[in-house]
């Protein structure tokens, strides 16, 4: 229904794909993180 798997059986509707979105954000959230672009002051309690 929410494009996160690969198959999807026939008697769903699909109405996104997320899968992708999802995977694009994590990666981009894991160079951030390694590249210690994130976090930032901003994103930080102190």
């Amino acid at each position: 229904m929410l494009g996160l798997n690969p198959w999807t059986p026939k008697f769903v509707k699909v109405y996104g794909q997320l899968g992708p979105m999802i995977e694009d954000s994590v990666k981009r959230y894991a160079e951030d993180v390694k590249s210690r672009a994130f976090p930032t002051e901003d994103e930080v309690y102190r």
